[in-house]
């Protein structure tokens, strides 16, 4: 008995640690593209437009089985690579928007029992690399979540995002 409790003691450690560093699972994914325009355009002293107003804003959903913080740090889009930030959404169906193709009203919902993030999607990482062999894999306009758990980094594809019609800010 007493080299049971010893090999328990020595065993819980390392099986958490195990349990941690398993590859984050989703149940279900929803990406979304907007392309927003500014209504004022800033412009330089001269009066030129430094930039054409337009913001593109990739809207993540992630259902999951557990309400734990998700461990996605980053996502890629064509090589570009945005830090990401995750939030809990409590309250499902949640409008993510109007579909460009239909104007379709486009609506996120989970299972019963499972739990709706957001990935808030911001600052632009300049420099920030895929390795190429999945880069391979990837399609054209293909969204990549980045997650980092134990300190072993996942790569997980999810689809291309379904554009939705955009909003005017002034």
């Amino acid at each position: 008995m007493k080299y049971l409790l010893i090999a328990i003691s020595i065993l819980v450690p390392f099986v958490h640690t195990g349990l941690q560093a398993q590859k984050p699972s989703f149940c279900k994914t929803w990406s979304f593209v907007k392309h927003e325009s500014r209504g004022n355009i800033i412009g330089d002293e001269n009066g030129q437009s430094v930039d054409n107003g337009q913001i593109t804003k990739y809207l993540i959903y992630v259902e999951t089985t557990t309400k734990n913080l998700l461990p996605v740090k980053r996502l890629m889009v064509d090589g570009q690579t945005f830090k990401t930030s995750a939030f809990r959404i409590a309250q499902t169906p949640v409008l993510a928007g109007l579909r460009i193709s239909d104007e379709a009203k486009v609506f996120v919902k989970v299972a019963k029992g499972h739990y709706l993030w957001m990935l808030e999607c911001t600052n632009l990482i300049p420099n920030a690399m895929l390795p190429i062999a999945y880069k391979k894999q990837l399609n054209k306009g293909q969204v990549l979540l980045l997650s980092e758990v134990a300190g072993k980094i996942y790569y997980l594809p999810i689809a291309v995002p379904t554009e939705l019609q955009g909003d005017i800010y002034m």
